[in-house]
């Protein structure tokens, strides 16, 4: 399907058609996850409001991944032997 981007307000648009729509099951208000891929790519995927370990840990990368902190010395019974 072919459409045209237009301006809305400072940023740019894509409308899309009520059939395009129904195929992916998006209804007004839902929240998708928009990605641009290097090729210039769009990818638009609509984000479940369940969220799972698989989705999150998709997401990570090195630069948004922090390394581990340290919560001071264990003063009562939440230390844990692993």
């Amino acid at each position: 399907m072919t459409v045209t981007v237009a301006k809305w307000g400072n940023s740019l648009a894509v409308r899309i058609s009520a059939s395009e729509a129904a195929k992916a099951a998006l209804k007004e208000g839902d929240q998708v996850d928009l990605t641009a891929t290097q090729k210039g790519q769009l990818i638009i995927q609509k984000i479940n409001k369940e969220v799972n370990f698989d989705h999150l840990y998709a997401k990570m990368t090195n630069d948004n991944t922090h390394s581990e902190i340290d919560w001071g010395v264990s003063v009562g019974r939440e230390n844990i032997e692993w």
